[in-house]
């Protein structure tokens, strides 16, 4: 799983810089939950807890996770992710 979320990390890197460029004092954390099915693929993205001021930035990065494709679960079964991003 860290060798996906190291990968897929410049999507919601992409996601801040974008909107960074229109609110230079952008920062804040943001707290997603998803679930990874039985064949490795991103479900039900949320955004658990946000500060980031910008709706822009929390779309996006939930976009940019939904794409992200997980190795299948060793139990084969549904997983529980939760993630938080800290940008500044």
């Amino acid at each position: 799983m860290t060798a996906v979320l190291r990968a897929g990390i410049q999507g919601p890197k992409y996601c801040y810089e974008k909107a960074l460029s229109g609110s230079p004092s952008l920062a804040g954390t943001l707290d997603l939950a998803w679930q990874i099915d039985p064949t490795g693929t991103t479900k039900k993205v949320v955004v658990i807890r946000s500060t980031i001021a910008e709706p822009a930035v929390e779309e996006c990065v939930t976009r940019s996770v939904r794409r992200w494709r997980f190795p299948i679960p060793l139990k084969k079964d549904t997983c529980e992710v939760s993630v938080s991003f800290g940008f500044s």
